[in-house]
């Protein structure tokens, strides 16, 4: 049962949903950026990029997640508006894509003090916007736009503060169009594209490699990998990909929905889309499977899950208890203004 519509500038909402059709609201106020586009968490810090924005990053506090408070904001450099769409966190360091009057940028950020979080250094590496971005090690790796083809550029990042662009690119050459998302793990890159999902060898990233490619029969605009298995959100359908033989990499699940960005945390899946969150038991990645849906902020496109709490960001931002993924509890959501909210959940079963 849907909890009525409130709309009001922001809301902070508290629901007790122990009982499916039981939802009690508390409402404050809490500044809110505008539409979220990345999320990325280092423990009670949670950083945001918010595009066309004359902020590169937008920082939270989440010590508390049912108070969280906004406690920075840093400029673009240059004052531009415009951040890019690739967020990573390493450590205390966040890595962004930015706007600056030279073009396009990889920026990197120390967060040691969430208050007054600064610029470490910036580096041009792209001629277009860089739409994802993932880390591994001392290396970035950064997709961006650039001529008809979408590219991987990597970036050596040992040292924070002076970003190297180490001048390889990878997948402009090997059909490699359009890529949309990356990740990295155990010397393996995944590249989700509209078409397939390409595995590359980047165990020295100076020196990729094509390994393998699976085709996907919608197109793809999330990749995250865990171990030998690869999840990718597609325009109506989670894909779930055996990497155990990177030259070989096969489809071995699927779960039909709308998908636009993931997070994982032991083995529960969400997948956000336009209504909201769902979750996914891949405890069987074989046989994935419905375990709840919570549904509130229109528009999900990012999230992050962590301690068993989830964040998701959209048209404003949402925190939920997930420690039981089954019945997930709101905790809070920060709603712009004009929006309606509500929310809802539906288990497996009920």
């Amino acid at each position: 049962m849907l909890a009525s519509p409130i709309r009001l500038l922001l809301a902070i909402c508290l629901a007790s949903l122990s009982s499916p059709a039981a939802a009690v609201f508390h409402l404050g106020s809490l500044d809110a950026p505008d539409s979220i586009q990345r999320l990325a968490r280092s423990g009670d810090t949670l950083v945001a990029t918010v595009p066309f924005s004359p902020d590169a990053l937008v920082i939270f506090d989440v010590s508390d997640p049912s108070n969280p408070a906004q406690v920075s904001t840093v400029p673009t450099s240059g004052g531009l508006s415009g951040s890019g769409l690739g967020l990573a966190i390493d450590g205390s360091v966040a890595y962004a894509g930015i706007s600056t009057p030279g073009g396009p940028a990889l920026a990197s950020y120390d967060l040691s003090n969430p208050a007054s979080v600064v610029e470490l250094d910036s580096i041009g590496v792209a001629a277009s916007p860089i739409v994802d971005l993932a880390i591994d090690g001392a290396t970035a790796y950064a997709v961006s736009l650039s001529g008809p083809l979408a590219t991987i550029r990597v970036v050596d990042i040992s040292n924070p503060s002076s970003l190297v662009d180490t001048g390889v690119s990878f997948g402009g050459g090997t059909g490699l169009d359009f890529a949309q998302a990356v990740d990295v793990d155990a010397g393996l890159a995944l590249v989700a594209t509209p078409s397939s999902l390409d595995v590359f060898d980047v165990s020295t990233p100076t020196s990729p490699s094509a390994a393998g490619s699976v085709p996907l029969p919608d197109a793809a605009v999330d990749v995250l990998v865990v171990g030998t298995t690869a999840y990718v959100a597609a325009t109506s359908s989670v894909r779930i990909i055996d990497l155990s033989t990177p030259g070989l990499p096969a489809e071995i699940g699927s779960f039909s929905l709308p998908a636009s960005g993931l997070a994982i945390e032991g083995d529960s899946l969400f997948v956000t889309n336009q209504i909201g969150v769902v979750v996914l038991d891949v405890g069987d990645p074989t046989q994935p499977g419905l375990m709840a849906q919570f549904v509130g902020l229109a528009e999900s496109a990012a999230i992050d899950v962590s301690g068993g709490v989830a964040v998701t960001g959209g048209t404003g931002i949402s925190l939920e208890d997930v420690s039981n993924p089954q019945f997930p509890r709101l905790i809070d959501a920060d709603v712009q203004p004009g929006v309606d909210f509500t929310e809802t959940v539906v288990r497996a079963g009920l």
